[in-house]
């Protein structure tokens, strides 16, 4: 496959803000924590039964809050790097705050118990190939994960690229098509209100989850992107992650807003995977849980809100509906087989033959398979109605007739709300009853 000469992906400029490179004696939760609610969340699942592939710029790690929680021998670079280096310590970062270890040391993501797979499709630059990325999208989907293949699979990439790419839109179809999930950070453009400026993939809104970033006081960050893409918002400053072999950092960034919603999803779908089977499935259970920001409803600034927990663990996606109760329906049906009445009158033999009888139910079955059952017990009332009868009159013979009828199908839980015959007495008159 032909290369552009200079790679179009790259990470989003972000900021570093502190560093540390010793491993603290406690764990540090970061004030996210709290905003988004893991401690409840925690209660219900850590993540597990999710992988999370990283797309960005590690995929060999040794930290000790990633170590244990990477899938290590599907780890893979799709970048031309001639020596294995991590200069950028990014993709340490992303990773930390999907799924760094709860270990009582550094700090805990947001899905501690979710496996994490990195994929190295940005070099030591920092910079990509768009088949480098399609290449890297598509391995999430087809690889074998042993123990792990029938995990839910869900990729974070925080990166992004000005314009578009068709070779990254047909991979995100493909794995859509697969049923793994994609979260993209919306990038670190800026956003004036007017011009749209979220960054490919994030763009691709119906194959994404696009996130901007806000601050702690749920304010919208000013290096975000924004636009009609934008799904969610979630912490995207001063946000406390890995960062290279052993130390830590406090990063800015859409790329730190996006693994902090990636992890959410993990959450969510270690809850709720047996519900939520696509990615609009996702989406919607985001915002439907999301707290608005801004103006009411969806944005460009924040797309359905701030990024919250509590209801998308708690509530089902899926609720079962409750049972509806099917009305009864008036059917009328018309039988036509020629059967005989007979008694005597006086010592008189009398018959009437009846022509056709019309019956008008309430029934909640089908109209053929009450037809059907009707028919059945017509023919079954008759067939036992041949015997003589005596001492009656003609009127009582269609009262009785009627009324047995109507026993019959009541006794068979068809309920007969009126009963017209038309019979031919022995002089071949037609009597209407």
């Amino acid at each position: 496959m032909t290369e552009h000469k200079i790679p179009l992906i790259s990470l989003p400029p972000y900021k570093i803000n502190d560093l540390s490179f010793s491993t603290m004696s406690g764990q540090v939760k970061d004030y996210w924590h709290d905003l988004i609610g893991t401690t409840d969340a925690f209660k219900q699942t850590k993540g597990v039964g999710v992988v999370a592939f990283v797309l960005d710029t590690a995929y060999k790690v040794t930290h000790p809050d990633l170590y244990d929680n990477v899938l290590h021998e599907y780890c893979v670079t799709f970048t031309d790097d001639k020596v294995d280096n991590n200069n950028q310590k990014h993709g340490d970062h992303v990773a930390g705050l999907i799924a760094g270890t709860d270990n009582n040391i550094g700090i805990i993501g947001v899905a501690p118990a979710t496996k994490l797979v990195l994929v190295r499709c940005l070099n030591g630059n920092g910079q990509g190939y768009e088949n480098w990325i399609a290449d890297a999208i598509k391995y999430c989907a087809d690889v074998d994960l042993g123990e792990h293949n029938n995990d839910k699979r869900i990729i974070n990439m925080s990166l992004g690229m000005s314009g578009t790419s068709r070779l990254i839109e047909n991979a995100l179809k493909y794995v859509n098509s697969k049923g793994v999930f994609v979260v993209c950070a919306a990038g670190n453009s800026g956003y004036d209100g007017k011009r749209d400026s979220v960054n490919a993939p994030a763009i691709y809104d119906d194959l994404v989850i696009s996130v901007s970033s806000i601050n702690e006081k749920d304010q919208f960050s000013d290096f975000s992107s924004g636009g009609v893409a934008v799904d969610i918002a979630a912490y995207g400053e001063n946000i406390y992650s890995t960062y290279g072999d052993y130390g830590y950092a406090s990063l800015d960034g859409t790329s730190m807003a996006t693994p902090i919603v990636t992890g959410a999803c993990a959450l969510i779908l270690s809850k709720w995977g047996d519900v939520i089977n696509t990615h609009r499935d996702l989406e919607i259970h985001l915002k439907n849980n999301a707290k608005d920001l801004g103006i009411s409803g969806e944005d460009n600034y924040f797309g359905a809100g701030a990024l919250k927990l509590e209801g998308a663990i708690k509530n089902n996606p899926n609720p079962i509906e409750p049972p509806i109760i099917e009305q009864p329906k008036l059917f009328k049906f018309a039988f036509s087989d020629l059967r005989t009445i007979k008694w005597k009158d006086n010592g008189t033999n009398n018959y009437i033959k009846v022509k056709e009888i019309v019956l008008s139910i309430n029934a909640t079955e089908k109209a053929e398979s009450v037809y059907d059952n009707m028919k059945e017990k017509y023919l079954e009332f008759f067939d036992g109605s041949v015997a003589e009868l005596n001492n009656v009159d003609f009127h009582e013979i269609l009262h009785l007739t009627v009324d047995n009828l109507t026993k019959h199908f009541s006794d068979r839980n068809l309920q007969v709300d009126f009963i017209s015959m038309k019979c031919y007495d022995n002089k071949k008159r037609i009597i209407l009853f």
